[in-house]
């Protein structure tokens, strides 16, 4: 059974954006991108349901169907689909179920100039709108191997990660830094049922201020017509408009709503 998820959370590393695959990204941006797994913990499984549970800064724990796989690479559906450009291991064939941890990422470029172009391979790109992102401020700290060759390494004992408006990958910590995106997939269904949440929210207040006010508000068509979903706009009365910004600060197209109008005229 496959489970959709709508948000998710995501690495990046400067150096994708310095090579030239994105731009600098913003909190709010609508971007398309695949995504990619890493990690060497997945193992067969005897689930046949799909599920990830987060770990932290785009680690997950998933249980994951195959419906790809190709001797350069391998796709997993966790509600997602990722893929990762190696071999894959034996038990990894078309249909098979996986689970274990993995790390999710923006797809760098494999994908997006080579992979997509595989015969079989299913359309990984996902259009997303970015809810925030966190930039990792954990000190580094110098290794020195056995050849006395000198690396860098997080000081995973003092982890820090900032919220921050948008990435900076030229200058955040000289070049050097990363980033967790934290994303909602933005596409037309997702669109949709965010929409009608909404829209029931909306509902909700206005019957809520009629019944306050001692209005006589009629149920039926009127009542279902205090939002128009038409275009994936919400729409509502002039008046409702008003207050509904005034009490939540939410800011409204306006237009026609029979039942807007009538919760004003018997509460005036």
């Amino acid at each position: 059974m496959r489970h959709s998820l709508d948000t998710l959370s995501v690495g990046l590393d400067s150096w994708i954006i310095q090579d030239g695959n994105y731009g600098d990204l913003a909190v709010g941006d609508i971007a398309k991108f695949a995504l990619e797994f890493a990690g060497d913990r997945l193992r067969p499984s005897a689930q046949r349901e799909t599920r990830a549970r987060h770990l932290g800064h785009g680690a997950y724990e998933v249980c994951a169907r195959v419906p790809f796989v190709n001797a350069q690479a391998w796709v997993i559906d966790f509600g997602f689909c990722a893929f990762r450009e190696s071999t894959p291991p034996e038990f990894a064939s078309p249909g098979a179920w996986v689970e274990g941890e993995v790390l999710v990422g923006i797809d760098p470029f494999f994908y997006k100039e080579s992979l997509r172009k595989l015969t079989g391979v299913p359309d990984l790109f996902y259009r997303w709108r970015i809810k925030s992102i966190e930039r990792n401020d954990t000190p580094w700290l110098v290794e020195v191997n056995a050849r006395g060759g000198k690396t860098l390494a997080r000081d995973e004992a003092q982890e820090v990660w900032n919220n921050v408006a948008r990435t900076d990958a030229w200058n955040d910590d000289d070049g050097r830094s990363s980033y967790v995106l934290n994303l909602e997939r933005h596409d037309e269904a997702s669109q949709r049922r965010h929409s009608a949440d909404f829209s029931e929210r909306i509902e909700a207040v206005a019957l809520g201020f009629a019944t306050r006010r001692g209005s006589d508000v009629q149920h039926g068509e009127d009542e279902r017509q205090v939002v128009d979903r038409s275009g994936g706009r919400i729409l509502v009365g002039i008046r409702l408009a008003g207050l509904l910004q005034q009490l939540h600060g939410w800011r409204l197209d306006v237009g026609d709503a029979s039942l807007a109008r009538h919760i004003y005229r018997s509460s005036r």
